[in-house]
């Protein structure tokens, strides 16, 4: 878009364009990552230098000046894609904290309601399914009775490798989470 500004009949100065294209790479880079937001900082180079550098329509610079200004540019957005994309991964990562703690305390406080364990128990295993997007999820409680609590999605594929979290009370070993992604999805990360 932001090249297409080299279509209008009056012309565009090299500023205005360099903004737009700036605008550009900051959306590339919150909608794909920092790879694609350091793609289209090169490509919004290459467009800036050849539609609206003197001599337009090539890749020769006559001034220093606009050579300066065509490394400050890919330098500047460059960075920008870096650092755009580095705040957005760290707001998801922030909210999903929010979430999971939000979750540890609501079964701790139902737990320490005196709430049945197997129900409160249901109840988080179907929020780890929803919150990690996982297949399945398996709660075991081991003690003289052992509890296991089963909560599946209602997503197809087959079942990936599971990710297996101790519960630890005391420093003893209470029970195991189970955690299970598609087989074609991502493994469960560590977090």
């Amino acid at each position: 878009m932001a090249t297409l500004l080299a279509l209008l009949p009056t012309g565009v100065f090299t500023t205005s364009a360099a903004l737009a294209y700036v605008v550009a790479v900051m959306i590339a880079a919150a909608t794909g990552g920092i790879a694609a937001g350091l793609l289209a900082s090169v490509l919004s180079f290459l467009g800036l230098n050849f539609f609206f550098t003197p001599p337009e329509h090539t890749f020769r610079v006559d001034k220093v000046e606009d050579l300066v200004a065509l490394g400050v540019f890919v330098a500047v957005s460059g960075f920008v894609a870096t650092l755009l994309s580095a705040v957005l991964k760290q707001r998801t990562r922030a909210e999903r904290r929010e979430q999971e703690a939000r979750l540890l305390h609501h079964f701790g406080t139902r737990l320490l309601a005196g709430r049945p364990v197997d129900e409160v128990l249901g109840e988080f295993a179907v929020s780890v399914v929803r919150l990690f997007d996982l297949v399945r999820c398996e709660v075991r409680i081991d003690t003289p009775n052992p509890l296991v609590i089963e909560e599946r999605s209602n997503q197809p594929g087959s079942e990936g490798a599971p990710t297996v979290v101790p519960m630890i009370a005391r420093d003893r070993v209470v029970g195991h989470i189970s955690a299970v992604r598609t087989a074609s999805g991502p493994p469960v990360g560590e977090d």
